[in-house]
């Protein structure tokens, strides 16, 4: 993980059968490398993986651990699901190329410059 990188915390928040709120978990993101774009770092905050729109009700699992297939959509989101994920530490000159995916995906970019540079069409 990039030095330049500021701590980040997830809190997820839960009802009890009486309807009061509280607190399920409050934990420190953990960002992880990928070598799909080097220098990147992602930490996932929210997944879910059965399709749009979700049933995720009323479940204690923690969505940020749902594991994404390596074999779809190279590992990075989901087929058919969302992907709430923080993107930090991404390097000068790191190429992430527009693409496409049967999933809904959310990313939160911190210690990135962005610039897009599009070709001219014919």
């Amino acid at each position: 993980m990039s030095n330049n990188l500021p701590t980040v915390r997830r809190v997820v928040t839960q009802h009890t059968l009486g309807g009061i709120s509280n607190i399920q978990s409050d934990s420190q993101v953990v960002f992880q490398p990928t070598s799909l774009v080097p220098g990147a770092n992602f930490a996932p905050i929210w997944r879910t993986l059965d399709g749009l729109p979700t049933g995720n009700n009323n479940t204690s699992d923690d969505g940020a651990k749902r594991q994404i297939n390596p074999q779809e959509n190279f590992g990075l989101t989901p087929t058919n699901g969302s992907n709430a994920q923080i993107t930090g530490g991404t390097g000068s000159g790191a190429i992430t190329p527009n693409h496409r995916t049967s999933s809904l995906d959310y990313n939160i970019l911190l210690a990135w410059r962005t610039s897009s540079c599009h070709g001219r069409r014919k």
